[in-house]
């Protein structure tokens, strides 16, 4: 089972700011939602009608009295609804709108022995590039003139043992056309891309 939840931040709070610029933070709320053992946890933060939205695809109902204290939260409970019914609803041929905030990179070797080195895309052209290659095994088509890329920035944080991170987001909005249900429904709850546990890979699509 599946779940789709969502809850309004209060992003006027000096905490709520400070994990909006920085997303291990954020990470570590939405961790505090879930029990030691739970499944994978897709999350995004949006601006739906100008309120600051925490979207979360889990396996597990989350509980939010934690996130809640830390970061103000302005609903009471928030919102979690099981996914898998409008999951099933999806089939070939249909077309939806979606919304995409990733992290488009590309790994180049600089040698037979090296394991490589990841570099961001950080030019529109690239970033839009980088969503057309991964679209069939994922489910979808979109054409080159049914999406654009609505904001991109850089994150830069410390991780747990120290390593520097440095992420490159792009939020992309448009049009899909569904080729392979199955893959779609899949790309929906296990996300697209790197860097999922900070905020990335979370694809969202409605009518």
């Amino acid at each position: 089972m599946h779940f789709l939840s969502r809850i309004i931040l209060n992003d006027s709070m000096r905490e709520t700011m400070r994990a909006l610029a920085y997303p291990i933070v954020m990470h570590g709320a939405v961790e505090s939602c879930f029990s030691h053992d739970h499944g994978r946890v897709l999350w995004r933060v949006d601006y739906l009608q100008g309120k600051c939205c925490l979207l979360m695809v889990s396996d597990d109902v989350p509980v939010f009295t934690q996130l809640q204290g830390q970061l103000g939260s302005l609903d009471e409970t928030g919102q979690s609804k099981p996914y898998d019914p409008f999951l099933e609803r999806i089939e070939n041929g249909q077309n939806w709108l979606f919304r995409l905030k990733a992290n488009p990179i590309r790994s180049a070797l600089h040698d037979e022995k090296s394991r490589g080195h990841v570099y961001a895309h950080v030019t529109v052209e690239q970033q839009r590039k980088w969503l057309l290659e991964r679209c069939e095994k994922h489910g979808f088509a979109v054409h080159e003139d049914d999406f654009e890329v609505k904001d991109t920035r850089w994150y830069g944080f410390n991780h747990g043992d120290s390593r520097m991170v440095r992420m490159k987001t792009a939020t992309f909005e448009g049009s899909l056309s569904v080729t392979d249900a199955d893959l779609l429904r899949e790309t929906l709850v296990c996300g697209i891309g790197k860097e999922k546990a900070y905020g990335c890979g979370l694809m969202t699509i409605t009518k």
